[in-house]
């Protein structure tokens, strides 16, 4: 459940930071606070420390997602990384 939590605050801060629809437009956007990005960067490295398949595939799934943040177009986070995952499995 706190994986979803997660991947849910990053959809939301993706609309907050990159408008309802990223794909439209692309503007540089605010600048992140130093400590939002470290403390994404550290709920991944924690988990990974886990070292099990569960672990790696939710940080795996947060790192997608953060990505997807930052790059500012992408409309639908939860689809992308689910499109993401489905084409690392085939």
């Amino acid at each position: 459940m706190a994986i979803a939590d997660c991947l849910d605050v990053l959809v939301k801060l993706n609309h907050e930071l990159n408008g309802e629809l990223p794909s439209a437009g692309f503007d540089c956007g605010p600048e992140l606070p130093r400590s939002l990005v470290y403390s994404i960067s550290e709920i991944i490295r924690m988990i990974r420390e886990c070292r099990t398949d569960d672990a790696n595939r939710a940080a795996w799934r947060i790192e997608t997602a953060w990505l997807a943040v930052l790059a500012g177009d992408i409309d639908d986070i939860l689809e992308h990384v689910a499109g993401e995952e489905a084409s690392r499995l085939e």
